[in-house]
């Protein structure tokens, strides 16, 4: 067993830390693998605040006294770390990257220049149109789609893009063993199978609201441009193009009607200085210089 990466493994799992105080440790760790640390020694290095210290405790207890059970789940998984070659740079580069990607699929696809493109869980017709006509051409430009697996455009992105025989990653706020939403079971199973899917929580996480902020910023972070294709004035998709204009990535929004619900959060990212695309080669026009 390489105990060095159970250590990280079992260190992912704690409460009460933030991603750059796990990443600390795990340096400590790789510097210094002869030494054993306390949950003292963790929470010192780690800089845990005043506040997360009970609830840093009571994680470090449990991790312990199920200690069985998560030997058997690490030795079920696929993981890479920040400190691997196979971390991609892009996401080494945002504001707290998550330490450890489990993942089932074809890993070097995190090694492909990528495009996300996400939207309403309500997709339209218009949306899914609109899907169906960017991707094949966003394909034939040799760029990796990135989506979340969630149901309406993200499922219909990754469709599209099996379709089209392009790659796609899906990026899900919950373990790779479980499926979520339950109708896309198929479709998970065949990204898992011959494209790529990955997730910062391990097996047995079930999907929380609070895990979908935190998988947005990996969607943003692994593209160097967003696209939202519908949107409503309150969406998950907004978040997702807000951390990706805080990460210094371009955000594409397609326009729809002037009186649909479904794209009055596009029309917002759009008056907020978005690029209103088109077609694909809008997209490409602005992405050029980066790779």
């Amino acid at each position: 067993m390489n105990t060095t990466r159970y250590l990280f493994y079992r260190l992912n799992q704690l409460k009460g830390l933030n991603h750059q105080g796990r990443i600390k440790v795990m340096s400590e760790i790789m510097n210094h693998p002869e030494k054993s640390y306390t949950i003292h020694d963790i929470a010192t290095i780690a800089e845990v605040a005043p506040q997360n210290l009970k609830r840093f405790r009571r994680s470090y207890d449990s991790l312990l006294s199920r200690s069985e059970r998560v030997y058997r789940n690490y030795l079920k998984e696929n993981f890479i770390t920040y400190f691997d070659d196979s971390y991609p740079q892009v996401l080494r580069e945002i504001y707290h990257p998550p330490a450890l990607l489990f993942y089932k699929g074809q890993l070097n696809l995190l090694q492909t220049p990528c495009i996300s493109m996400v939207g309403s869980r309500e997709a339209t017709f218009y949306g899914k149109r609109v899907v169906n006509y960017l991707v094949p051409a966003i394909v034939a430009e040799g760029y990796t789609l990135v989506s979340g697996l969630a149901k309406g455009i993200d499922s219909c992105v990754h469709r599209a893009t099996i379709v089209a025989n392009g790659a796609t990653i899906a990026v899900i706020g919950n373990g790779l063993d479980i499926v979520y939403p339950k109708e896309n079971e198929l479709l998970q199973q065949e990204i898992s199978d011959k494209q790529l899917i990955i997730s910062e929580y391990p097996r047995g996480s079930k999907p929380r609201k609070e895990h979908f902020p935190q998988r947005n910023r990996i969607i943003a972070g692994l593209s160097a441009g967003l696209c939202v294709v519908e949107a409503k004035e309150r969406s998950g998709s907004l978040i997702t193009a807000q951390l990706a204009l805080d990460m210094g990535r371009e955000v594409f929004a397609v326009p729809g009607q002037m009186m649909t619900e479904q794209s009055k959060g596009c029309h917002d990212l759009i008056n907020d200085g978005a690029k209103a695309i088109t077609c694909a080669k809008d997209i490409f026009d602005e992405l050029t210089y980066i790779y």
